[in-house]
Parts: C-alpha cells; structure tokens; sequence
C-alpha cells in the first residue's frame, strides 16, 4: 500500500504471468469484488521477479524513489494505439534516469502538499519498442477512433504521432 492507501501492483516479466495479468486489469478496469482479490493475488505471486531484473547504469525504478507517484504504462499491456502489448515491455513499471526520478519526486512532494498526486503515462522505452511501433505503423490500417480518429497508420509517423527515435529511450522525455 502507498501512503494514500492504494494498492501497488507489481506484476513479473514472465510472459504466462504477464499476459494473464494484462488481460485481467484490462477487464476490469473497474475492479469487481473478485478481482479485488485476484489481482493482488497474482500480482504477490509474481512480485519478486519484477524488481529482480538489474537496469542500466544511471537507472532506477521510480517506485523506488517516490512510491507515492502513480503510473500507468499503457504499452505493457493491451490498453494502447497498437492494442496489444508493444515488444521490449516486459513490465508496467516505470524506469527513468536516476536525476529524472528525483525531479519528479521532488514535484510529487509539492503536489501532494496541495492535495494533488502525479499520474505519469510512460517513462524510459526501450529501442525494441520504439522499432515494433514504427513497424506497426508501416503496416498500415485505418484511423482508430479512440487514438487518432483523423489519421492513418501509415502517416503516424509522418504526421508526428510515432517518432523513429524516441527520446524515451534515454529515460527523459526531452
């Protein structure tokens, strides 16, 4: 539990696990009584693995610096403009440069001291990631209503939607 009194849900990298897991929180999004115990359960099941895995020099779990921060990393899972789970996310956890992190708890400290919470939506992302989104967008397709209601898949990228490089991928978003 976080100091507001919401459950942290750490899920593993496995791909069984994760899968199953993605699927269950993408179903209920408004969480039933059953899943109120499902998913802590399974998510305990395969907390251990999640933090197990070593990052890059310079990187840090931002749950580990500020738990306190709510995310929502939408490409780990199905709920996202590719509506399946986005190649190199093995985990929705967010990453981010050790100096990023920091900053970003040091907002969270004066948000919450007015009542407010910060919600971030992506953090570092890996190049795989990057690479599968612009392979996706190549394929083509139709516009999707929910995402982008006017433009193509082919002209995501052209109309600056999907970057063939993300500054993601350094862990900042600048």
């Amino acid at each position: 539990m976080n100091r507001s009194g919401q459950a942290i849900r750490r899920v593993a990298p496995f791909k069984d696990r994760k899968a199953l897991l993605s699927r269950l929180i993408a179903k209920h999004t408004r969480p039933s009584a059953g899943a109120a115990i499902i998913l802590p359960a399974l998510a305990l099941l395969a907390a251990f693995s999640a933090h197990a895995d070593p990052l890059p020099a310079g990187f840090v779990r931002l749950a580990d610096v500020d738990p306190t921060i709510r995310h929502h990393i939408r490409y780990a899972g199905l709920g996202n403009f590719l509506q399946r789970e986005v190649d190199g996310y093995e985990a929705p956890v967010c990453i981010l440069t050790a100096p990023a992190a920091k900053a970003l708890s040091g907002v969270q400290k004066a948000m919450t001291a007015e009542g407010l919470t910060l919600i971030v939506f992506d953090c570092y992302r890996p190049a795989r990631a990057v690479a599968d989104m612009v392979r996706w967008t190549r394929q083509g397709g139709p516009p999707d209503p929910q995402w982008y209601p006017t433009v193509e898949h082919g002209d995501l990228i052209a109309e600056g939607y999907v970057g063939e490089l993300s500054s993601h991928s350094r862990g900042l978003d600048r």
